[in-house]
């Protein structure tokens, strides 16, 4: 596919977020709508936030959360580098449902890691943790 690249993304991140939107059903049916999809698929990627498209390339593990937030998270609290990486997506404002879905992982095991990560944080809620993972990283 030649779609051109936007925001600052190379070609295989170019295609690897066209590979994941395929298989979103609001984009299949934008594909049988408009059979000329490929040419305006720069079009519908410039629309998007580039925190959401910076999300889909994290969770698929083509691209690297902030490594050091990572770390200091996982110093911090003894999490795990997939812990870590969910909490950074949750402090990026991405849901568990929808961090589910980027990281093709099922709902109970993000829920399960979300468990842990309150464990290890000291919290019990998601505003609370919210909280926490900004105090941590915005501390020097």
């Amino acid at each position: 596919m030649g779609v051109k690249i936007t925001k600052n993304m190379n070609p295989e991140q170019v295609q690897l977020i066209y590979q994941y939107l395929q298989r979103e059903p609001a984009l299949r049916d934008y594909v049988r709508l408009y059979p000329d999809y490929e040419r305006r698929f720069p079009m519908l990627l410039s629309a998007l936030p580039e925190s959401f498209l910076n999300a889909i390339l994290a969770a698929l593990d083509k691209i690297e959360v902030p490594e050091n937030d990572q770390l200091k998270l996982m110093e911090q609290f003894d999490l795990t580098k997939a812990e870590s990486q969910l909490a950074l997506l949750l402090l990026a404002g991405h849901s568990p449902v929808n961090i589910a879905d980027l990281r093709q992982v099922s709902r109970n095991t993000v829920r399960n890691q979300l468990q842990i990560i309150y464990d290890k944080t000291s919290t019990n809620k998601l505003p609370a943790l919210i909280r926490r993972l900004h105090d941590v990283l915005s501390a020097k």
